[in-house]
C-alpha cells in the first residue's frame, strides 16, 4: 500500500511572504517622514494613498487611508500590507498574509503594485476587495494605481486607490435592466406585429398605433443602450423617407397630456406642403422631444410653446419657441455636456446629445438664439436627402 504523505508547508501561492525586520521598518518610516515630496503627497492627496516599501509594507498612509482603515492612529498600519490594514478576507488566509493567499494571483492591487515595480512605470488596475467588517462580508470595487518612488536611493511604490464601488453598482444594474428590457420590449414588438387588423377604422388606428409606438420604443431602447455604453460610434442609423406632418403630429399627440405641458399649448406652423425627408425619423424624434420638453419646462403655465417647420431651399428648417430667455451667462454653454442650471444628478445631456444625433447621424446643424426680447428658438436644419 502507498503512503500518503502530507502536503508540504508553503510560505506563500503568490507574492514572497518574507519581511523587513522591525528595524528597517523604523528606519523606512523615518525616511518617509523626513521627504518632502512624501510629506505633500500626503497632505495634498485627495484620496487613499500609502508609500509601500520592497515587502510591501506600509511606511507612510494620509488621512483617507486611514478612513479606509476606519482608524484614526496610522502606527496601526506602519509595517502591515494593504489587504491587513484593510481587512481583506484573503490577507487572513494566506500563510504569510497579504499577498500569499491562492486568491492574491487574482488581486488587481497586488498585479499593479508587481507590474509598476517590474516596469519601473505607473500602473492602474481595478481590485474586487472583500473585507469583514462587524461579522459581516462586504464587497468594494476599487479603482488602484501603484507607481514606483525613489527616496534617497531606496526603492518603493507609490499606492493610491479610489472606491468606484457604486459606478460598478450603477452599471451592473444598468446592464441588467436593459438586458430584461430589451426582453420584455421585443416580446411586446412581436405581438403588437400579431395583432389582427382591425374591421372598424377607430380599432385600425389604435392598433397602428400601438405598432408605431412599440417599434419606436424598442428603437429609443437601442439608442439609450448605446449611449449608456458610450459607444455612441456604433449606433446605426436608419435612414428612409420621413413625413414632416407626421413628425409633427406625433409631437403634438405627446405632449397633448405630458406633465411638462399641463397647462400649457403647443402651437403648430407648417407649411404646406411640408416636404418628406430622408431622414432617422426615431432620432429625429428624440431630438425634437428633448427640445420641445426644454421649452415647456421654461414654459410658466397658460403660456406657448410654438413648433414650426418650413423649407429651407435645399434643406428644412424645424424650430422649437418659448418666450423665456436664457441668460446670457449660461447661453455659450447650452450645448455643453453636464452643464445644467437645474438641480439633481444625471442632468447636462439632453442638448448636448441633440446636437450629437444632429451632426453625427442627422447630417444636419442644431443653433440656438435667445434674447428678452424674442424669447428662445433652437433651430434644428436638416438636408432634404442623405448622400450614401
Amino acid at each position: 500500500m502507498a503512503t500518503v504523505l502530507p502536503p508540504a508547508k508553503r510560505s506563500t501561492w503568490f507574492l514572497p511572504a518574507d519581511r523587513a525586520a522591525s528595524e528597517l521598518i523604523e528606519a523606512q518610516v523615518q525616511k518617509a517622514a523626513a521627504s518632502a515630496v512624501v510629506d505633500t503627497l500626503l497632505r495634498s492627496w485627495g484620496g487613499a494613498l500609502a508609500i509601500l516599501n520592497g515587502q510591501r509594507q506600509l511606511v507612510a498612509v494620509n488621512g483617507a487611508y486611514l478612513a479606509a482603515m476606519g482608524s484614526t492612529d496610522p502606527t496601526a498600519a506602519l509595517g502591515l500590507r494593504p489587504g491587513e490594514t484593510l481587512g481583506c478576507v484573503h490577507a487572513a488566509s494566506g500563510p504569510g498574509g497579504c499577498g500569499t493567499a491562492r486568491a492574491c494571483a487574482s488581486c488587481g492591487a497586488a498585479a499593479a503594485v508587481v507590474a509598476a515595480s517590474a516596469r519601473e512605470v505607473p500602473e492602474e488596475r481595478t481590485c474586487a476587495l472583500s473585507v469583514l467588517r462587524d461579522g459581516v462580508e462586504q464587497g468594494f470595487f476599487l479603482r488602484v494605481r501603484a507607481a514606483p518612488l525613489d527616496l534617497g536611493g531606496e526603492r518603493f511604490t507609490l499606492l493610491t486607490f479610489r472606491d468606484i464601488s457604486g459606478e460598478q453598482r450603477r452599471a451592473s444594474l444598468e446592464r441588467a435592466f436593459f438586458h430584461d428590457l430589451a426582453n420584455l420590449v421585443t416580446g411586446l414588438d412581436g405581438a403588437a406585429r400579431a395583432l389582427p387588423d382591425a374591421a372598424r377604422p377607430e380599432e385600425a388606428a389604435a392598433i397602428d398605433d400601438v405598432r408605431t409606438l412599440t417599434e419606436r420604443l424598442l428603437r429609443e431602447l437601442q439608442v439609450q443602450r448605446t449611449l449608456t455604453s458610450e459607444r455612441i460610434g456604433s449606433l446605426q442609423g436608419a435612414v428612409r423617407q420621413v413625413d414632416l406632418a407626421q413628425v409633427a403630429d406625433q409631437a403634438d399627440r405627446l405632449f397633448r397630456h405630458h406633465p411638462a405641458a399641463v397647462g400649457k399649448s403647443l402651437a403648430l406652423v407648417l407649411s404646406e406642403p411640408l416636404p418628406v425627408i430622408e431622414s432617422d425619423v426615431d432620432l429625429l424624434q428624440r431630438v425634437l422631444t428633448n427640445l420641445l420638453l426644454n421649452a415647456f419646462e421654461a414654459t410658466p403655465p397658460g403660456g406657448t410653446v410654438r413648433l414650426t417647420i418650413e423649407p429651407a431651399g435645399e434643406q428644412v428648417a424645424l424650430r422649437t419657441w418659448n418666450a423665456e430667455a436664457i441668460p446670457a451667462a449660461v447661453l455659450p454653454r447650452v450645448f455643453q455636456r453636464y452643464f445644467s442650471t437645474k438641480p439633481g444628478e444625471g442632468r447636462g445631456q439632453g442638448t448636448f446629445i441633440s446636437r450629437l444625433f444632429t451632426e453625427r447621424f442627422l447630417r444636419g446643424t442644431l443653433t440656438v438664439t435667445s434674447t428678452t426680447e424674442g424669447g428662445t428658438a433652437f433651430e434644428l436644419r436638416l438636408p432634404r436627402t442623405q448622400a450614401h
